[in-house]
């Protein structure tokens, strides 16, 4: 006997916009949002439009966020389906990093890799097959609980470091004026 879910009609989940640079950030704990982040852990927005960055003893991360609204949810190495529909969240979040980490790169030598993130919020039902998979997928509320858990690969030091680069404007292709009322200066 086989068993189907209901599928809802329902909007495209969007990626969450999280603006806190504080070590120990208590996020918004709207759906969509990460509950909160460990001790040492710090939570960065670089670009509009991008995924929120994490830095931490654990290393460098990319987290995107879903928000399933009960949704099942299945992960291979071939990708991901949600309710049956395949999405394209797990190359979307490798893209990410590896953008990032390109970025990042440019300006110091990166202490640790980029790693995307994948945490998906209200899903009914997250079965995850061919561990490991390129990018970790985990279920939203347990995020605090498995970036707390990792081991230890960033030194205090070189996360200020980081924060430093990562929090610079030119980081991320944004120019500076030079002056009040001036055009930004032509790019070499």
């Amino acid at each position: 006997m086989t068993h189907t879910l209901p599928s809802r009609r329902r909007a495209e989940a969007q990626p969450v916009s999280i603006r806190s640079t504080e070590p120990h950030a208590q996020l918004p704990t709207q759906p969509g949002t990460l509950p909160a982040m460990p001790a040492h852990w710090a939570v960065f927005h670089p670009l509009p439009a991008a995924a929120p960055l994490v830095v931490g003893p654990g290393g460098i991360f990319t987290v995107s966020v879903h928000d399933l609204a009960g949704d099942w949810a299945w992960a291979d190495r071939r990708g991901l389906l949600v309710s049956g529909r395949r999405v394209d969240y797990l190359a979307e979040a490798e893209q990410q990093a590896e953008r990032v980490f390109t970025r990042l790169r440019a300006r110091m030598a990166v202490p640790a890799p980029v790693r995307p993130v994948l945490a998906l919020d209200g899903a009914r039902y997250l079965g995850l097959r061919d561990r490991p998979l390129p990018v970790k997928v985990l279920a939203a509320r347990d995020l605090e609980g498995w970036l707390a858990g990792l081991p230890t690969v960033l030194r205090a030091i070189e996360r200020m470091e980081l924060a430093a680069v990562i929090d610079s404007p030119v980081t991320w292709g944004i120019r500076p004026r030079f002056g009040p009322g001036l055009p930004p200066r032509p790019r070499p």
